[in-house]
């Protein structure tokens, strides 16, 4: 009976994911410098400039750790 409910329980504890009470960090520098060297490399005729890739990346990224901040009202 033990072993029925531990091989039950086993394949339901893969479905927890854990969550990290900050935002994910990552290099927009880096990131967007990479974007326009792609966008030249493939000759876009509007390629996007890297200070616009930056704010566009960190726009986001400020709305979200406000919302990660923000207590739940539940």
């Amino acid at each position: 009976m033990k072993v029925a409910l531990f091989s039950m329980a086993l394949p339901g504890s893969q479905l927890v994911i854990p969550v990290s009470g900050r935002v994910p960090e990552f290099n927009v520098v880096a990131a967007c410098k990479a974007t326009v060297a792609t966008d030249r490399a493939m000759g876009l005729d509007l390629p996007q400039s890297s200070d616009d890739c930056i704010c566009d990346e960190k726009a986001p990224r400020q709305q979200l750790g406000t919302v990660a901040i923000a207590p739940s009202r539940s």
